[in-house]
């Protein structure tokens, strides 16, 4: 029990500090952590998706194919993965792949109370079951994970980031109409939440309706003209029609 409750506890310790450090830039970083987490315990569609977008902002197409097409076999239903691939594919001028990719992902998505506590205390109960529902978001548990985002979000029903997270993996189950009502309620407790109006579009375009998801990428750039996800998914959209 002990050594297995010390694995768990490296690779966790890995996945964040390795999030953290894509998150800050420092890519060489992440990728130490991603490729050494790969190694102690594989399977996570979302370390691969990483490590692709990493290889694609350093240039390294290839790799990035790789490593999204690797996400994808963990995943098949993972939209960002997906349209992360049409994305690098796309820009190596392999433009029937980024279509065929795109259509793959349309199809797989076409068939899926009031608290006493301290508030303070609840915000701490809230983060614990947001905790354990990105553990079983990761091990490929969408439904359980969802059902840990919904305790979380009824303890404290403001946590924007949490409802992203519940969007995602209501996405991931192909629930697309709760998945754009959970990001557009995202939205309306933080218009300026980036991963909001990101995950929003996307699921908007996997539902087929264009217009809407390029709506919401050129309203990130308004506020934030250098969202590098936004200027991607817009050129995407833009190459395949």
């Amino acid at each position: 029990m002990t050594d297995n409750k010390e694995s768990i506890d490296n690779w966790e310790e890995l996945y964040s500090t390795g999030k953290d450090a894509f998150q800050n830039k420092d890519y060489e970083s992440a990728l130490q952590y991603f490729k050494k987490l790969i190694k102690e315990k594989n399977g996570f569609a979302d370390v691969y998706n990483y490590m692709g977008l990493i290889y694609h902002e350093l240039g390294n197409y290839k790799e990035a194919i790789d490593a999204f097409n690797d996400a994808l076999k963990i995943n098949p239903n993972y939209l960002e993965a997906s349209l992360n691939l049409s994305v690098s594919y796309n820009d190596t001028g392999e433009y029937r792949k980024a279509q065929e990719i795109y259509a793959r992902a349309k199809r797989s998505y076409n068939n899926a109370s009031a608290s006493p506590l301290d508030p303070f205390v609840r915000g701490r109960l809230a983060n614990m079951h947001a905790e354990i529902a990105s553990t079983y978001f990761r091990m490929g548990l969408a439904s359980e994970a969802i059902e840990e985002y919904k305790k979380a979000l009824r303890l404290k029903s403001d946590l924007v980031d949490i409802k992203v997270n519940l969007g995602i993996a209501y996405r991931d189950v192909g629930r697309l109409s709760d998945a754009i009502e959970e990001f557009t309620k995202a939205k309306e407790i933080n218009k300026r939440y980036p991963d909001a109006g990101l995950n929003l579009g996307m699921t908007y375009y996997a539902a087929g309706d264009k217009e809407k998801a390029i709506k919401e990428w050129k309203e990130i750039l308004e506020y934030n003209p250098d969202n590098e996800k936004a200027k991607m998914y817009l050129r995407l959209v833009d190459s395949l029609r």
